[in-house]
Order: C-alpha cells, then structure tokens, then sequence
C-alpha cells in the first residue's frame, strides 16, 4: 500500500537510525542486546522486500561502523556469524526449479492421454506448471537480491574493519564471498542443460516472456543474468580487498579470486569452443548467444579481478589459466575482447616472457 511505503522510507527508516544511535551512545550499558538488535536488523533483510532490505542493510552497517571499535574478538565472531548464517539459509537452491521442470514435462506428457476432453486438460495443467514454475522463480530472484545485500553488509563490514576483526573471521567472511560463483555455475547449469524456458507450451511461454516487462514472472534467463552480476559484485569486493589487506588476507583473496576466473572461463570457453566446432556460433540469435550476454559482465570482472593479482601469484597459476585466457580470444563480445586486451597488456607482460 501507498500509505505502507511512505511510512517504510520516513518513520521506519528515522526509527532505525535513532534506535542506532542510541544504542551507539548507551552501548557500555546496553552491549549485552547486540545480538538482539543484529537479529532484528538483518530479519529486514530476509524479508525478501526491497525496502525492507535497503533499510536493514544500511541500519546493520551502520550500527556495526558506530559500535565496532568497542568489539572484543568474541563480539565480532557472533556478529560474523549471524550475517554468514543468514547468507547461507538465503543462498538460492536452482536445483528446486529444475525438479520442477522435470516435473512439469512428465505431466504435459500425459496429458493428451487424458481420455475426457484432453486438450482441456492439457492447457489446465500447462497453466498450473506455468503458475508453479513462476512462483518458484520469483522465490529465486528474492533469494538473489536478499543474498546480495546480505554480501554487500559484510563487505563494507569488513573493509571498514580489516585491522580490527580477527583474521579467522576475516578468513570466514572471505569464504562466503567466495562460494558466490558457486551458485552461478549452479544456476547456469541448470539454464543450459534443461533448457527450462522452451520445455513450456508456446502459448505459456510466450506469457512467460511478457511477464519480464512487468515483474511478474522472472525466466531463467534473468536469473541467470542477475547471478552473474553477483559474481561481478563479489570480484569486485575481492579487488578492493587486495589494496587494503595484510599478506596472508591478500594470499587468500587472490586464491579465491584465481580460483572463481578459472572455474567461469573454463566452462565458458569449453562452450564457446563446442559452438565455433559446430558452426553454431555465427548464428546470432542463438541461446548461446543468449548465454554470451548474460554471462559477460562476470566474465569481464574475472579479467579485472585477474589484472588485479600480484604478478608472483599469477605466474604459479600460469600454466592452468593461460590456456582458458587464449581460448577468449575468439569470443567477439567487445567488453571481453577489451578487458582481455588488457589483461594481456599489463599482467601478462611481466609473467610471459
């Protein structure tokens, strides 16, 4: 409601900050309700609204930036914990759409059997596949965005605090981070090997393809896209990391960093590969091609996150991400030929020789 979203983004958002900084100016007497008050901040996170999130993530960095300095390890080994803990019950489960597809194939295959007027049926029951797949994507696209604020709270967290909290915490926030691609790969294996969109009916799908314009309904094709702007969040972060880190945090962000470009460009360019051998790449309406734009943005924040890395740390990956970066270069999307261009005109010229 009208009159809901107005008290959201003036009372709601005035209450927080003082209850913020109130607890801020009393926290010597009040410090035992921290956990509490991080429970309630980040429940606006989970919420799934929009809102409700921005809300949470800006009053939970803000408590932590006013309060922080007073943490003993103990108190930032329950705050890190809180927020990893949240992230990981939040983390999309794409497996859940592709049982569903599977599902939904079974019945439309059964459908046409159906002995009392079968075309009814069919459509009837393509409707309620079509209504329970879009359900279970706009489930996803909540879980992407809250898992995306979520990781954008703990990062400014610990970029504001990188001398502060305990390297073991550091080490667990850089953990989270990193297992972001993982639900990338995740999400586009199950876009490229089921083919979701297309296992509709043609009527359904083209209900589905209009409802992008709307909100309505999500197809996995944004998912994916969206997915891959996490990980293009989430290498930046670690980018950021390695100007302001000690040795050992830097050691480990470049690890989880060589270990997230090597995963996407190997599967990307095994792909690409697979669809220059079968003449397939030249068609431009293609679902690759679909893939392509999708997975660019994350593929071009690999290739800075990679500039990025000390040369003494990329020549002991040479041998295993060379070949991945030559492969690219056949790949005609601008952003990656000129990030990749780049690549090979400063990091790669002090390790190839």
């Amino acid at each position: 409601k009208e009159e809901d979203m107005e008290w959201l983004v003036t009372t709601c958002v005035q209450c927080m900050h003082l209850m913020v900084d109130l607890f801020h100016k009393f926290y010597a007497k009040v410090g035992s309700l921290l956990k509490d008050i991080m429970v309630m901040l980040v429940d606006f996170i989970a919420k799934g609204n929009a809102t409700l999130a921005g809300i949470g993530v800006s009053s939970c960095v803000r408590l932590i930036n006013f309060c922080g300095g007073e943490f003993d390890d103990e108190t930032w080994h329950q705050v890190n914990a809180l927020l990893i803990q949240y992230i990981k019950s939040n983390m999309p489960n794409f497996g859940v759409l592709e049982r569903k597809a599977e599902e939904g194939d079974g019945e439309v295959s059964k459908s046409p059997r159906d002995k009392d007027m079968p075309e009814i049926t069919s459509a009837r029951r393509s409707e309620e596949a079509l209504e329970d797949m879009r359900l279970i994507v706009v489930g996803l696209s909540k879980q992407i965005t809250v898992t995306n604020l979520f990781l954008e709270a703990m990062q400014q967290v610990l970029e504001n605090f990188i001398d502060k909290m305990p390297m073991t915490d550091q080490m667990d926030c850089l953990s989270v981070i990193g297992e972001r691609h993982l639900k990338f790969s995740e999400a586009r294996q199950v876009y490229c090997s089921n083919d979701i969109l297309y296992r509709v009916p043609n009527s359904s799908r083209e209900h589905l393809l209009r409802g992008i314009a709307s909100h309505e309904v999500t197809p996995i094709q944004w998912i994916l896209e969206q997915e891959a702007e996490g990980v293009s969040v989430s290498l930046s972060n670690f980018v950021k990391l390695l100007k302001i880190g000690n040795d050992e945090l830097c050691g480990k962000v470049e690890d989880y960093v060589l270990q997230e470009c090597q995963d996407i460009f190997d599967t990307f360019v095994k792909e690409l590969n697979a669809q220059i051998e079968t003449n397939a790449y030249s068609d431009k309406d293609s679902k690759f091609r679909q893939e392509q734009e999708a997975w660019a943005p994350a593929i071009v924040s690999s290739l800075e996150a990679l500039a990025a890395i000390r040369t003494v740390r990329l020549e002991k990956s040479l041998t295993s991400i060379y070949p991945s970066l030559v492969g690219l270069i056949v790949c005609d999307d601008m952003r990656i030929s000129l990030a990749l261009r780049k690549v090979f005109e400063t990091s790669m010229t002090g390790v190839v020789r």
